[in-house]
């Protein structure tokens, strides 16, 4: 009589994780992630609308970068990377003839 071999299934458990954006945004959620381990988050980028942060509607032509930095009160921190328009806004800024469009400034915050 053959033996049978039994397998164990051995998920981890994941959890909700609220992802949580700067003080300047006043700790708003930007959203939640699925995840067993929140330190493998942490490096990762998330984008999201400027208008979901500032609940303005005229800012939803604004994209901002959020890099998550750490795992710190059962929420992920995070910083900002960049922000930039939309390819739709920016096209239409834009003349129909205009093939380039350069802009460069250099910003200095205030803690540098």
């Amino acid at each position: 009589m053959a033996k049978k071999k039994t397998v164990i299934d051995k998920k981890k458990k994941k959890y909700w994780i609220p992802i949580i954006a700067t003080k300047e945004f006043k700790n708003v959620e930007i959203g939640e992630t699925y995840v067993e381990d929140p330190e493998s988050c942490v490096g990762k980028i998330v984008t999201t609308n400027l208008m979901i942060l500032t609940r303005d509607s005229k800012k939803q032509n604004t994209n901002i970068m959020f890099k998550i930095k750490e795992f710190k009160n059962n929420a992920l921190q995070t910083e900002v990377i960049s922000l930039g328009l939309q390819i739709a806004q920016l096209k239409r800024m834009t003349r129909k003839a205009k093939r380039k469009i350069e802009d460069s400034f250099v910003v200095e915050t205030k803690d540098n």
